[in-house]
């Protein structure tokens, strides 16, 4: 939802308050990554479908180190 919104945005500025909090619960990826690892998925092809809506070419890869860290590779267009 960020992505998009800030995509549409004309002017972004910060929110002194704040307004989520990843809860700690039993079985919560904040306790355990391993717990949703499609999680890590879903924000993958979010960052993919993010840089295709702006009109970008690349693959978007998980780093690898931690879990929710992506790295972009763009295509060299020449």
């Amino acid at each position: 939802m960020v992505l998009r919104l800030t995509e549409k945005a004309k002017k972004i500025v910060h929110i002194s308050k704040i307004l989520y909090h990843w809860r700690a619960g039993e079985g919560s990826t904040a306790l355990n990554p391993e717990n949703k690892l499609y999680a890590y998925e879903a924000g993958r092809r979010a960052v993919q479908t993010h840089i295709e809506r702006l009109g970008k070419s690349g693959k978007v890869e998980n780093s690898g180190e931690v879990p929710g860290i992506y790295k972009i590779k763009y295509d060299v267009i020449r």
